[in-house]
């Protein structure tokens, strides 16, 4: 009830809205799954995990929101590694080491710079998909297109939580991961993230 208090304040201030339908929950709860799934509101670079995703440009090269910010914290050493990559398609994704960040590997993806749901998906499924063909277990991702890109925020986030639900759902990824994390940075992504999280990620 708080998380949905909060989403009405900023959604004012946002001019955003949220319908009674939109907040029903799709799955049933499954506290096995949710013990997997986290929500942290802060700086994606400061995680000391495995794995934190780059919502990238296609070149690799660093660009402008959190991807020109990751390469910016990770050093010179990540911009040259990604330089041998041969940049990145869209919905799709590369892994490099975390360099000077403290997570140990970065996984690159491009979102859409248009409204593509499949596309957008891509992303979240191509991440995890590549995070545990490594062994890996922990990712973090932060909002992909959601900026520069301008994908509608409200449908970003909803493609990210079920996205990443479906996926989990596979009784052969689910025992591959530990935990996923959705990290959002700005007051209105925390709001929404804390409201569509109980309609992916039912607690009750």
């Amino acid at each position: 009830m708080k998380a949905l208090q909060r989403l009405s304040q900023m959604m004012d201030i946002k001019n955003i809205r949220l319908s009674p339908e939109e907040l029903k929950p799709k799955y049933p709860v499954n506290s096995e799954i949710n013990r997997k799934i986290s929500h942290w509101s802060g700086d994606i670079t400061l995680l000391k995990i495995e794995a934190i995703v780059n919502a990238a440009h296609p070149g690799l090269t660093g660009g402008g929101g959190v991807d020109g910010y990751i390469h910016m914290r990770a050093g010179e050493g990540l911009r040259t590694e990604c330089l041998g990559l041969g940049g990145c398609a869209i919905g799709e994704a590369k892994i490099t080491k975390g360099h000077l960040l403290p997570c140990e590997y970065v996984i690159h993806t491009v979102g859409p710079c248009r409204e593509d749901p499949i596309e957008l998906e891509k992303c979240y499924i191509n991440s995890l998909q590549l995070l545990v063909s490594k062994g890996l277990k922990v990712i973090a991702f932060p909002c992909i297109s959601t900026g520069h890109y301008s994908f509608p925020i409200i449908k970003a986030t909803q493609i990210a939580l079920e996205a990443t639900r479906k996926w989990l759902n596979n009784p052969q990824n689910y025992p591959k991961i530990e935990r996923i994390i959705f990290c959002t940075y700005t007051v209105r992504d925390e709001a929404l993230y804390e409201a569509l999280m109980n309609v992916y990620y039912p607690t009750q």
